[in-house]
């Protein structure tokens, strides 16, 4: 099927190949004749090792032969192909790697998953990941970490944790029963070493410890945390990493206040836990409290602040009565945050938030949490909120104390100030008219191209003094509106008429300017003259001899024809020459009237058909017979040989019985019971 001498065959054929292969169970196929095939020539075995690598993502299948891997993963290698080749690492049965190849490779390229899944599938060395992987967390003489070492650092963190807890990792499933145990044991040993295996003499003790500490205290100590929960962990083990860590805080050196902190509160909690664990000397927490607080310290205050709760939640303030003044002295807003909120002091929560200055704006969640109990503070506190954000403090205002928006206008100084708190309290209070008035006049101060857009959603607005705003403001399409509010058309077609004729002369919106003026001249059509509207909208348009702008005004249904043959003939008085002047007119009155003829042709189709359909049902309802009564539907008497009436509804009458009806009585009565 695949001939190796034809390259556009086997292109196609060595994909087709394995898609069968692997589709019927064959996999043998591949491996052997299909491989035999491709390995001396370079393009063909390219194609090959690509879909080899496909199928092993999609973990298709999970066992090769160590040559075809061995040949895959340099492949990969060398086309810098590092995410998949580590994916293949993982997804090959560990029976089929050659385990050489596949720790160089991973070292080579940094690829630490890999790297522990082949210390821990091929060898059950837990260990060796660690004490190879612990020492490359580098840290650059200012602190930070360099290269790949967040990358790194994350990995081991849930490395450890998974060994802790007995769940493998990169792999997925459980670490093997029997071995469980002991890897938990190793591991616990392994962190509580006083010295690393290639130790220098000035090394500090357990320096596995201080380097994970220093990574990420929280993550780290979270670690430890799902690990003590655990009921396998031994109240011994957990005895020993607290006093390890005490010893740590004690004698540390290179570990922030912050992190200090964080290991003292891992400690006291677990103490509390554990009636067992020796309660850390209180001079250290002092230091560490003191270091915390510390106005020199470099530490940045939020993690600092972090410790602090952290210090706090553990219990190791032991309800202090000092514990809020100690905490503001510090400027630690949120640690007076958390403390009022546990007490439930709202006007002192309040306080701090306000205080502090990187989250002050979090003031206005906070009221929005509990309206109630904030209305006089909010109002007390106005002009600190406003400082803070007008708009936000106008939607809380309106939102949830609409009844103090006006007497907080008021009270505001400056006009764009009171413009911004408006802004945000208007769509909550869109029905005071004094408020709405107010906030129209401030838009066209400060917004004018917003003004038409507010007019046309709020009617809440007095507007003699709205129009005497958009006035000043030369608004004059809005001021438009307000007239026509106030039935004066004429008034407002006047206006746009005279901004038409401006925008002529400037050449400049006058399709803007045509459109405005015919929707109100639509829209006031019964009020106002045509004469005295459209005639001199046509006028006016006539001197830019554009078709298009005629045409608006030509559609207008208000507009009849005989009208627009008037202003033709004449329109000398208004532009001398010759038809060529008056050529888009014409051109317009012929449009509208070939349009009005093919509506008028529609209609009449129309109301023939309908004609029709009536008459034909009328024909076929007269050739339908009635049959004979033999009882009057009025007396209920029979009728015999008597001279009588029957109706299509197949009810019959004596003729005294009817009268003078022509329509059938009992049918009538039954239609007005019913």
């Amino acid at each position: 099927m695949v001939d190796m001498n034809n390259s556009i065959n086997y292109k196609e054929g060595i994909p087709i190949v394995f898609d069968i292969s692997v589709h019927l169970q064959k996999t043998s196929l591949l491996f052997n004749r299909l491989w035999d095939g491709v390995e001396l020539i370079e393009s063909s075995c390219n194609i090959y090792l690509e879909c080899l690598k496909n199928y092993l993502l999609e973990g298709q299948f999970d066992e090769v032969p160590t040559i075809i891997v061995q040949k895959l993963f340099t492949y990969l290698s060398h086309t810098n192909q590092l995410e998949e080749l580590e994916k293949c690492i993982l997804n090959v049965k560990v029976e089929c790697l050659d385990i050489e190849q596949s720790l160089n490779l991973s070292r080579v390229h940094a690829l630490y998953d890999s790297l522990i899944s082949i210390w821990t599938r091929a060898l059950e060395d837990y260990l060796a990941p660690l004490q190879e992987l612990i020492p490359k967390m580098v840290v650059s003489p200012n602190g930070e970490y360099i290269g790949n070492t967040m990358k790194l650092g994350n990995k081991i963190l849930i490395y450890l944790s998974g060994c802790l807890l007995g769940i493998a990792y990169p792999n997925r499933g459980y670490i093997p029963q029997h071995l469980q145990d002991t890897v938990r044991n190793n591991i616990v040993q392994f962190l509580c070493s006083h010295h690393s295996i290639k130790a220098n003499d000035d090394e500090d003790i357990y320096p596995y410890l201080r380097i994970l500490l220093k990574f990420n205290t929280t993550e780290f100590l979270n670690v430890f945390s799902m690990a003590f929960s655990d009921s396998r962990f031994m109240s011994q083990q957990k005895q020993r990493i607290c006093c390890i860590l005490t010893s740590l805080i004690m004698n540390s050196k290179d570990l922030k206040s912050n992190q200090l902190g964080l290991v003292y509160a891992f400690i006291v909690r677990w103490q509390q836990e554990d009636g067992n664990f020796i309660k850390p000397d209180k001079r250290v927490f002092e230091t560490i409290t003191s270091m915390l607080i510390s106005t020199e310290q470099t530490t940045p205050i939020e993690d600092r602040e972090k410790a602090f709760i952290q210090l706090i939640r553990s219990g190791a303030f032991d309800n202090s009565p000092d514990l809020l003044k100690i905490a503001e002295e510090a400027k630690f807003y949120t640690v007076c945050r958390e403390i009022c909120s546990e007490r439930g002091e709202f006007s002192q929560l309040f306080k701090y938030y306000i205080l502090d200055d990187s989250n002050k704006y979090q003031i206005f969640s906070l009221i929005s949490s509990k309206p109630e109990y904030f209305e006089q503070l909010s109002y007390d506190n106005l002009k600190v909120l406003l400082e803070i954000d007008t708009v936000r403090c106008g939607v809380i205002f309106g939102t949830f104390y609409p009844h103090l928006v006006y007497d907080v206008f008021n009270q505001i100084k400056t006009n764009y100030q009171r413009f911004l708190f408006l802004k945000g309290a208007i769509p909550y209070v869109n029905s005071d008219v004094k408020l709405c008035t107010r906030y129209l006049e401030l838009l066209c101060q400060h917004e004018p191209n917003a003004v038409m857009d507010f007019v046309k959603m709020n009617d809440s607005l007095h507007l003699t003094e709205a129009m005497a705003a958009t006035k000043t403001a030369g608004l004059d399409n809005v001021t438009a509106i307000f007239l026509e509010r106030l039935g004066d058309f004429q008034g407002a077609f006047d206006l746009l008429f005279s901004k038409l004729k401006e925008a002529i002369l400037q050449a400049n919106a006058v399709e803007e300017c045509t459109e405005v003026l015919v929707a109100l001249a639509q829209r006031g059509s019964a009020v106002l003259d045509p004469k005295t509207t459209w005639l001199p909208i046509l006028q006016c348009l006539l001197s830019l001899q554009s078709h298009d702008h005629l045409q608006k005004v030509l559609n207008n249904s208000d507009l009849n024809l005989a009208t627009e043959m008037h202003l033709l003939l004449n329109s000398t008085t208004i532009v001398k020459g010759t038809v060529g002047h008056f050529r888009n007119l014409i051109m317009g009155l012929i449009d509208k009237c070939q349009y009005e003829q093919d509506v008028l042709k529609s209609f009449e189709t129309l109301l023939h058909g309908d004609l029709h359909s009536k008459l034909a049902e009328a024909i076929n309802v007269a050739k339908q017979g009635v049959s004979n009564p033999i009882i009057c539907s009025s007396c209920n008497q029979k009728i015999v040989m008597e001279p009588m009436f029957v109706f299509r509804c197949g009810h019959g009458f004596h003729s005294d019985c009817l009268g003078l009806n022509t329509t059938c009585t009992y049918c009538i009565s039954t239609n007005i019971q019913l």
